[in-house]
C-alpha cells in the first residue's frame, strides 16, 4: 500500500513521472499525463523542460509523432 498511496495524489503522480518511474504505463502514456497534469497545475516551467526533454530522446521516433499530436490536443505552446 505505500507505493499506492505515494501516488493518490496530482502531486504524487508528478513526482513519480518526473523521476522517470513508469509504473503502470508507457513512455509516451507518462508523456502524454505528466503534461496534461503540468499544463492544469499550470507549472509552464516545468512543463516546458519535460517538453524538450521528451522531443530530444524521441527525434525520429514514432514516439514524436504522437507527442507532437498530443501537445496540439492540450493547446501546448511554449
Amino acid at each position: 500500500m505505500p507505493e499506492i498511496n505515494k501516488r493518490l495524489s496530482d502531486e504524487g503522480l508528478i513526482n513519480s513521472w518526473m523521476n522517470d518511474s513508469y509504473a503502470g504505463t508507457t513512455e509516451i502514456g507518462r508523456f502524454k499525463y505528466l503534461t496534461t497534469l503540468l499544463k492544469a497545475k499550470g507549472d509552464f516551467d516545468t512543463l516546458n523542460q519535460v517538453v524538450e526533454t521528451f522531443m530530444r530522446q524521441s527525434k525520429g521516433k514514432p514516439n514524436a509523432i504522437r507527442a507532437i499530436e498530443h501537445l496540439k490536443e492540450i493547446e501546448y505552446s511554449k
